[in-house]
């Protein structure tokens, strides 16, 4: 199972922490510096994840309530649509303008 940002940071500080790493020395701060950058980094790429399934949860809910309400509005399948296509057309005049209009 492949470890999270988190985990892997926090992995790589225990690594530095087991080989008595020297924080004072000029590579060492640099060093103890990229660390916190990394850890901050991985922390806000893993708020940034966790919003984003949460963006694609509410979209997925929005996208079923959608479907339901083109369901309610146009029917709930084709073959209803099939038969509302084969019913019988009239012909209708307006009896005070005239119009045409088929129903």
């Amino acid at each position: 199972m492949a470890m999270d940002l988190n985990a892997k940071a926090a992995y790589i500080r225990g690594l530095m922490t087991g080989m008595e790493f020297d924080p004072a020395s000029k590579n060492g701060k640099v060093i103890a510096a990229m660390m916190d950058l990394l850890e901050e980094m991985a922390a806000t790429v893993t708020e940034h994840d966790n919003a984003l399934d949460q963006v694609y949860d509410e979209l997925e809910t929005l996208d079923q309530d959608l479907d339901d309400m083109v369901a309610d509005l146009y029917g709930e399948d084709d073959e209803e649509a099939e038969d509302e296509d084969s019913e019988d057309l009239y012909e209708v005049t307006c009896p005070n303008c005239g119009a045409v209009s088929t129903v």
